[in-house]
């Protein structure tokens, strides 16, 4: 066991019934943690003790948090609960330690290489925008002696997520593109779940510093975002499509026309997605590997496999 797997003490999981906060409950159970995990509906969770918590409650979070030394604040939502969240999650915790999954989002809409000094340099998307006022909630917890640390993970990835690989999947198999020729030439450095799981591990062994530590989280290597859905269709059987400007066009009159009851043109994504998807922007993390000795494990050709074998 490593110093990171030593279990600190009893560790809530907020947002436990999602991808990512579901993964994390099974990880740190795996290392050993004494988890509760946090539901927004009553429910069961795997190796872990279950309570039903409205991360916008005070009474809820105070008795989940209870006898608890840490909080992975992995909990998600529209940005108002994203913002109420932290605060009342900051709140309640305590003395507890708060390690909050922020995301990279906080650096806004905008091509370039962002280290975690970097501020907004595009525009800030409703999402972005609370999860930077939430990170603001941190920094003030930490100024008041609260042990936080915020973790910025970019695409994560890996079987069972919804936007990333289920999503994805659907469209492509209802006759989507997955290749949207310069259109989706952006960079994309997905994150597995395992190695963000193995980030925050690892993030739970720093001591407690003023000024909350912040960290991007990506993945091992780099990708187009064309060859992420391409991979993604190969390692699921799909068929492989390529679109160009036209058919971009055609997809999103669809669209339009769909909501009249006239099938037209085949399932798209919306302008939101075509801007990630053609963004080149990269969230290095070697401030993350110098601080815990952290480092993707997880490839492109691992990912994919996983992805495949789940699905199998």
């Amino acid at each position: 066991m490593t110093q990171a797997d030593t279990p600190l003490g009893p560790v809530l999981v907020t947002g436990a019934g999602g991808f990512i906060g579901g993964h994390v409950v099974r990880d740190l159970t795996a290392r050993g943690h004494d988890v509760t995990a946090g539901l927004r509906q009553q429910g069961m969770s795997d190796g872990a003790r279950a309570v039903t918590a409205d991360i916008t409650s005070e009474a809820d979070m105070a008795r989940a948090l209870q006898g608890c030394a840490v909080v992975v604040h992995a909990a998600s939502g529209p940005p108002e609960v994203i913002v109420a969240g932290m605060r009342t999650v900051l709140a309640t915790a305590g003395a507890a330690k708060v390690v909050h999954l922020s995301s990279v989002s906080v650096y806004g809409a905008a091509d370039g290489r962002f280290d975690e000094d970097t501020g907004p340099t595009g525009p800030l998307d409703a999402y972005g925008a609370a999860k930077r006022e939430a990170e603001a909630l941190c920094q003030e917890a930490a100024g008041r002696g609260m042990d936080v640390v915020i973790l910025r993970p970019g695409i994560v990835t890996g079987s069972g997520s919804s936007l990333w690989v289920e999503d994805l999947a659907t469209r492509i198999a209802q006759g989507g593109a997955s290749h949207f020729g310069a259109a989706g030439e952006g960079w994309s450095e997905p994150v597995h779940w395992r190695d963000l799981c193995a980030a925050i591990a690892g993030v739970l062994a720093l001591p407690p510093q003023a000024t909350p530590p912040v960290f991007n989280v990506s993945g091992a290597e780099q990708i187009s975002w064309n060859d992420y859905m391409t991979r993604l269709a190969q390692a699921l059987s799909l068929p492989i499509r390529k679109t160009g400007p036209a058919g971009l066009a055609l997809s999103k009159l669809g669209k339009i026309t769909r909501k009249f009851g006239v099938p037209l043109g085949r399932p798209s994504p919306s302008g939101a997605e075509m801007a990630v998807f053609g963004r080149r922007a990269s969230y290095p993390a070697t401030r993350l590997q110098e601080a815990t000795g952290w480092r993707a494990e997880m490839r492109l050709e691992d990912i994919f496999t996983e992805i495949a074998e789940a699905r199998a």
